[in-house]
């Protein structure tokens, strides 16, 4: 399987200081994957720098500039969250490009798959604000590149990330060729995502799990939910926001998922790619904080794709660790309500 990762030291100049969203999360997820041996079976692909036009498909020009304006000035908070320093202009540009340019390998069969091993993160990114760490929204604008340069027709993005990608929904409520699917933590920031926010073409499926949710969770929601809905839809490509923050180890969630659980997630976004769009998929990482947990997590998603076995689990979930919350009604009630048989 040809699987790229694109990447560039450029991901490392958004320096962010003491911040947890910082340098050193990629540089924790390259050590591993040249420990485990990983890197030598991907192809690197170096990604571009987005253009104006493409970056004002989503955003404003007036949010643009003032993100160039805080960085060339020497940096500083683009609100509570969200902190930039003289280079993460640049960084976030190449940022979106490198989504694109995954896209863009993935549609002429150059590569099977990629994985955008980027920063800053996106998907809580809005037309005309930073939030939550992310600076511009690089998987919908991957999204609208996809739909508008290589006119595809149906484009879905899937988000595991524990918080509810607000940006990219924002995006699909008006456009009936995207579909948004994500499974986040309940009540959690950004406080979006209910079940009921399905957008006025339908085309939206929250599913908000309760706190405690491990493996065995997240793969039934993707089995009887995430897997049928992408089979229904038919997407011609599947774009991942690529979260990590739901690791029993990191404490920006309240979830319990393992390295076994990030292996069974991307197993079954493989297959549904598989199925309906012959398993063209782009990943992009979002959030994961904790070094150990999101390396992990990465290099099963990695492992997955390229059809090996997983590394040793460097992480072990602590007695007791695994909640057991019931969503069998909640998954049986979006079911019914997406038309899933």
């Amino acid at each position: 399987m040809a699987v790229g990762l694109v990447y560039n030291h450029i991901y490392l100049n958004h320096d962010t200081g003491t911040h947890v969203e910082n340098p050193d999360r990629l540089l924790a997820i390259m050590e591993y994957l040249e420990t485990h041996g990983l890197k030598d079976r991907l192809v690197h692909i170096e990604p571009k720098r987005v253009g104006m036009r493409e970056l004002e498909s989503f955003h404003k020009r007036s949010y643009i500039s003032r993100v160039e304006e805080v960085g060339f000035s020497g940096g500083g908070w683009l609100d509570q969250d969200t902190v930039i320093s003289l280079d993460s202009y640049e960084a976030a540009l190449y940022a979106v490009g490198g989504v694109i340019e995954g896209v863009d390998k993935v549609l002429s069969r150059e590569l099977d798959s990629a994985f955008v091993l980027c920063r800053p993160p996106g998907h809580h990114a809005l037309p005309e604000a930073s939030m939550g760490f992310c600076v511009f929204n690089n998987v919908a604008l991957g999204a609208l590149h996809a739909l508008n340069k290589h006119k595809l027709k149906r484009v879905a993005v899937v988000d595991f990330d524990v918080h509810h990608g607000n940006g990219i929904q924002h995006v699909c409520l008006n456009d009936p060729r995207l579909i948004y699917l994500s499974l986040h933590q309940i009540h959690h920031f950004p406080f979006t995502g209910d079940s009921r926010e399905n957008g006025p073409f339908q085309n939206i499926l929250n599913i908000p799990l309760p706190a405690g949710c491990g493996d065995s969770h997240y793969q039934k929601a993707f089995d009887e939910v995430i897997g049928p809905y992408l089979r229904k839809f038919a997407p011609e490509l599947i774009l991942v926001c690529a979260g990590y923050d739901a690791h029993f180890a990191d404490d920006m969630g309240e979830m319990c998922l393992s390295q076994q659980g990030f292996a069974g997630i991307t197993r079954a976004i493989k297959h549904a790619a598989e199925e309906v769009c012959g398993g063209k998929l782009v990943f992009s990482l979002e959030g994961g904080y904790h070094y150990l947990g999101l390396a992990e997590g990465v290099g099963a998603t990695l492992a997955v794709l390229l059809n090996e076995a997983l590394p040793p689990p460097n992480t072990k979930a602590p007695e007791g660790a695994v909640g057991n919350p019931d969503i069998d009604l909640m998954i049986n009630d979006l079911r019914h309500i997406n038309g899933i048989r």
